[in-house]
This record gives structure tokens, C-alpha cells and sequence, in this order.
């Protein structure tokens, strides 16, 4: 894939802010044992082709939402964020872990 100087720079400034922050990270544990057995029903996870297709479709001409992530990105990059967003997605599935609420977006008020 071919980047443009736009998708270049974006890559760059994020590569750069990733390293800031996972340098706080301590390291994974591979001892871990899973409480579920290795079979999930599909109706609880997100299919990664799903996601990629639905990231493709973005529409790049609206407003960025309030993570200020230009639009573009998701649609460039989705056969690269496909599998990572589902393996965040499908992580408490695959672990027990029951997730009441996974956003608390609000809204200004109008007044």
C-alpha cells in the first residue's frame, strides 16, 4: 500500500505518541488461564471481515467525532485496525468478563 504524505504524517505522529505511552505499560502475563473454554458463540463476538467492511465504509466527507481522529484514517487503515479493534472487542467475551457499559458519551447541553 502506498502511503500519501497526509496518511505519512498522521503514522508518524501517532507511532511517536504510542511509544510515549506503552513505555508505561507493564508487560503481559502468558500464564494466564482463561475461565472459558476456547469455543465462543459468534453471536458474541465481532467478526473481523465485518469490521473491516464497516470501517471502509466510513464517510470521510463528515466532521471527526470527539476522539478528533480525522475520518479518513478508519477507512485507509481498516484492514489494519480491523483485527486489532476485535481483539479489544472480543477480549472480555473471550476472558468472562461481563462489560455493563463500554461508552459513557454525553452531549453538551444546549442551554
Amino acid at each position: 500500500m502506498i502511503e500519501s504524505p497526509r496518511q505519512s504524517a498522521w503514522i508518524t505522529k501517532k507511532n511517536v505518541f504510542s511509544q510515549q505511552v506503552a513505555v508505561d505499560l507493564r508487560p503481559l502475563d502468558d500464564d494466564v488461564t482463561l475461565p472459558f473454554p476456547d469455543h465462543i458463540p459468534a453471536e458474541f463476538t465481532i467478526d473481523q471481515d465485518e469490521v473491516e467492511r464497516k470501517l471502509s465504509e466510513i464517510n470521510i466527507c463528515k466532521a471527526p467525532g470527539p476522539d478528533g481522529l480525522p475520518n479518513w484514517v478508519l477507512p485507509d487503515f481498516s484492514a489494519q485496525l480491523a483485527g486489532l479493534m476485535c481483539a479489544i472487542y472480543n477480549a472480555p467475551v473471550r476472558e468472562g468478563i461481563h462489560v455493563v457499559c463500554a461508552s459513557t458519551a454525553s452531549s453538551p447541553s444546549a442551554d
